[in-house]
């Protein structure tokens, strides 16, 4: 991929939240087999919240995105709204598996994109992150800081938390670190979290 920080992708071959690429950029593969837009997967672009390809769908928001690989042999059903893990950051493969520690947060699925296929996420802005079916603060409310809820496989695999107001937050919970709710979180939905360091600080480059 290009090694400017922000960058614009070859070809998108849909919808943004329908970005769902058997092969980078196409879902056919080039002569012999090969991919005819590779150099394009770990390329980050930015969009406004006024640019048509944002202002046609409704579920999204301005911000910067990435194109990415989902890992094909994952456990987890990449799900959009759910946080993306790096499988292999230096190849910009991503996983909904959520790993041990949950440190090597990639960013949030924006994509309904398959296992093993190309798709987005996204990895600053304005997005919705769907909340654990139990949210940890009794009321969260608009600014409360998000985190990933980082409670492994099952229901609240990849989903994020709000802690109660009282909590120390630990070093290893400031690593999952998400951003701040822009719209008060609801248990078990998806709601609006403007990301911040924790996300910001992972980018792959």
């Amino acid at each position: 991929m290009p090694s400017s920080l922000v960058s614009q992708v070859a070809i998108l071959t849909q919808a943004l939240a329908s970005v769902n690429d058997a092969f980078p950029g196409s879902p056919y593969a080039g002569p012999t087999n090969q991919a005819y837009y590779g150099s394009q997967v770990g390329a980050r672009f930015a969009l406004g919240n006024d640019d048509p390809i944002i202002t046609r769908q409704s579920a999204l928001f301005g911000g910067m995105f990435q194109y990415v690989q989902f890992f094909a042999t994952q456990t987890a059903t990449p799900t959009v709204g759910n946080i993306a893990f790096w499988q292999a950051d230096t190849t910009y493969v991503v996983t909904s598996d959520e790993p041990s520690g949950v440190s090597d947060i990639a960013g949030i699925i924006v994509s309904a994109t398959a296992k093993g296929n190309y798709g987005l996420i996204q990895i600053d802005g304005k997005v919705a992150i769907n909340f654990r079916a139990t949210i940890t603060k009794a009321t969260p409310a608009i600014g409360d800081l998000v985190l990933a809820a980082a409670l492994g496989a099952g229901v609240d695999n990849a989903k994020a938390d709000v802690l109660a107001d009282a909590t120390s937050l630990t070093s290893v919970q400031m690593r999952h670190v998400l951003g701040i709710a822009v719209v008060a979180p609801v248990s078990g939905a998806a709601k609006a979290v403007r990301l911040g360091a924790g996300v910001g600080q992972r980018m792959n480059f």
